[in-house]
């Protein structure tokens, strides 16, 4: 019989498999997650007719076997693992593997490794393969979201009634800004200034001209004092000339006293005196005549043409300021001496009283009204009456170097001042408008915040709670007291204080009494609240701070919560499950686990698209996706079949060729033995 006819039926059964694989990989083009095969072909034996022989010393070389093949055998049929196509569904269970991996079903019993990733809830909430009903394998987390790797697989089940229970807040994290400018502070407000009569005694920093405008003098400056002498009996002409520099102290007596050394110089018995107006008076001896005397200051017009005297004082004369010289005015000054920031004489009426108004923390005092009498009514009288018509207990009225009466009154909003109006009953209109006041500072209270939170007891209550920091004068350092609505009630740890460094920074945090927490009782049936309040690190950035900026606390980071029942789920690349509850809150339920392998290839497919473990796979390897550069899951998404049409109607014109010439060899080993049979004939 000829070893060509069973060659050829070898080929036509191998080439028959072969197309078998494309068919069903042409059939599964649309299977999710599938994955194609291959088919490759192995030497069937070999007859051997003659062995080789080995060349000889000397003689004939050696000759090679001679060995007809016995036809083809199937080498194997591999699995292709090639990363299909993704496919976007926008279910969220739907999912699919970017790169190496499994999904891990079973039916109870068995594992079973798929890359089919169109999963579903079953009515018990298990994540479940629709098509068989096996369930996906993953880790469930705890109460708490928490999921614990290391321990072994389970069933992932993600029940529509799940609910996260209720639990009493524990803790309350404070951050943010205490502002350092929130002391108690008390009215100042200022009128415009008063004037008196200039005295021998005033400075020369102090004094205005007769229009209330200020000379404006300022220290270390120098004054030069030029003029010229004329003896009368020989006309003989002397120049005089000195300079007198100003210091703090130096009056206009000082003033005088200069003018006078100069002038003696050449006239001893020439004189200059400070009058009881406020000018100076330069009195001319019988014997000289004083010519253009000059005081003056480089730049300062308003002191040169208030020190300025007639060109000519003759012999036995006197010669007087241009201006009459005024002063601020002081508590020992009578008000009917006194101008006002003009240089207008108040010319308040002998006997009538002054009347005090204004309001008091916003309401009106009644009208103080003190008796003026022109002969003894002083400034300090005036400044008494303010006191005593607004009630000054611990501020005061002054009036400061200027001339400006300066009303400070009590600390707090309560003891605000404003709208103060001092006036005389029969309408002096310069008086009246003499004492315009204008706020330096407004009134308040020390500053009080409060930062508000939620915070849930044991069943899941909701109760409002207000911690209130209130700044305490003059210190880097604020009082706090909490306080909860409704029936709560708060019975240790309530309040207490947090002080800060001269930079800012938490210094101490503190309970009044040495509690050491907030414990409240709700009165609703639920356990007693315990929280530890966490106002940041000692001397960091990183909690509560006090700086010169706005308010700006805030209760963060509570862990208390109500109760909650599942509304959605998400899952991420990673495969951890998140569930969205009703109460607000988000946690981890689950993550769903990959098994990998060392030669995917060696699996049994089991159908149903799926594979079972094999001797030659290797024992499959628990990962998690996007750990130790695995792959990563898609949600959302499916993965497509990989198989290559066009490569597969390639590979199915090559088995048909394959095939026809196979067939051919059977055909023409038929008609060889047709002719050995006609021998005989």
């Amino acid at each position: 019989m000829l070893r060509s006819l069973f060659a050829g039926v070898s080929g036509l059964a191998n080439h028959q498999i072969k197309l078998d694989v494309i068919g069903n990989n042409i059939a599964n083009i649309n299977t999710v997650g599938f994955k194609a095969s291959r088919v490759t072909f192995r030497e069937m034996l070999t007859q051997t007719i003659r062995g080789a022989s080995r060349p000889l010393e000397g003689g004939a070389g050696g000759t090679n076997p001679l060995q007809v093949g016995l036809g083809s055998a199937i080498g194997s049929v591999d699995t292709n693992f090639s990363q299909g196509n993704m496919q976007i569904t926008g279910v969220m269970t739907d999912m699919a593997i970017e790169g190496e991996g499994f999904f891990v079903l079973t039916d109870g019993y068995t594992n079973y490794y798929t890359r089919g990733g169109a999963f579903s809830l079953d009515g018990s909430g298990h994540l479940v393969n629709p098509a068989n009903g096996y369930k996906l394998q993953g880790l469930l987390a705890d109460e708490f979201g928490v999921i614990e790797h290391g321990r072994g697989i389970e069933d992932i089940v993600l029940p529509t009634a799940m609910v996260v229970p209720a639990r009493a807040t524990t803790r309350v994290d404070l951050s943010g800004n205490l502002n350092v400018d929130s002391d108690a502070l008390a009215t100042i407000t200022r009128s415009e200034h008063l004037l008196a009569v200039a005295e021998s005694s005033d400075t020369l920093l102090s004094l205005y001209r007769e229009t209330g405008v200020r000379i404006n003098l300022q220290e270390g400056v120098d004054i030069a004092i030029t003029g010229k002498l004329t003896d009368v009996a020989t006309t003989t002409e002397t120049n005089i000339s000195a300079m007198f520099t100003v210091d703090p102290d130096a009056t206009l007596q000082d003033l005088a006293d200069e003018i006078e050394a100069a002038l003696q110089t050449v006239d001893p018995d020439a004189t200059v005196a400070v009058l009881p107006d406020g000018s100076i008076q330069v009195t001319a001896s019988a014997n000289y005549d004083i010519n253009n005397l000059v005081l003056q200051v480089g730049g300062n017009t308003n002191f040169n043409n208030a020190f300025k005297f007639d060109m000519t004082i003759s012999a036995g004369t006197t010669g007087l300021t241009r201006d009459e010289l005024l002063a601020p005015a002081v508590e020992s000054d009578l008000l009917a001496n006194l101008f006002d920031h003009s240089g207008r004489r108040l010319n308040i009426v002998d006997g009538e009283d002054i009347l005090l108004n204004g309001d008091l923390g916003g309401l009106a005092i009644t009208t103080r009204m003190i008796p003026y009498s022109e002969a003894s009514t002083t400034v300090s009288d005036l400044l008494t009456g303010i006191e005593q018509a607004f009630n000054i207990n611990f501020g005061e009225a002054v009036i400061d170097s200027q001339g400006r009466v300066e009303i400070t009154g009590d600390v707090g909003a309560d003891f605000s001042i404003s709208s103060v109006s001092i006036t005389q009953s029969d309408g002096n209109s310069v008086f009246d408008h003499a004492l315009a006041f204008t706020s330096i500072q407004e009134a308040r209270d020390a500053g009080a915040y409060t930062a508000t939170t939620l915070i849930y007891d044991s069943l899941g209550g909701v109760h409002n709670m207000t911690i209130t920091f209130t700044k305490v004068d003059g210190e880097n350092r604020w009082n706090w007291e909490a306080s909860v609505d409704g029936l709560g009630e708060i019975i240790e740890g309530g309040a207490g204080y947090v002080q800060f460094s001269e930079t800012g920074t938490l210094t101490s945090f503190a309970y009044n009494s040495g509690a050491g927490r907030l414990i409240i009782e709700p009165n609703n049936g639920a356990g007693r609240i315990t929280i530890s309040m966490d106002p940041g690190t000692i001397g960091g950035l990183d909690g509560l701070i006090q700086y010169d900026r706005a308010f700006s606390v805030r209760a963060k980071d509570l862990d208390g919560q109500a109760m909650g029942m599942l509304e959605s789920i998400s899952i991420d690349r990673n495969g951890v499950i998140n569930g969205q509850f009703s109460n607000g809150v988000n946690r981890d339920l689950a993550q769903i686990t990959m098994a990998d392998f060392n030669n995917p290839s060696g699996l049994m497919r089991v159908g149903e698209n799926m594979f079972i473990i094999s001797p030659n796979s290797g024992s499959p390897v628990i990962v998690f996706a996007g750990s130790n550069a695995r792959g990563q899951i898609s949600p959302g998404e499916l993965e497509m079949s990989n198989v290559d049409l066009a490569g597969e109607f390639t590979e199915m014109i090559i088995a048909q060729r394959g095939f026809q010439a196979n067939a051919r060899i059977i055909s023409v080993g038929d008609q060889m033995l047709s002719e050995l049979v006609n021998l005989k004939k």
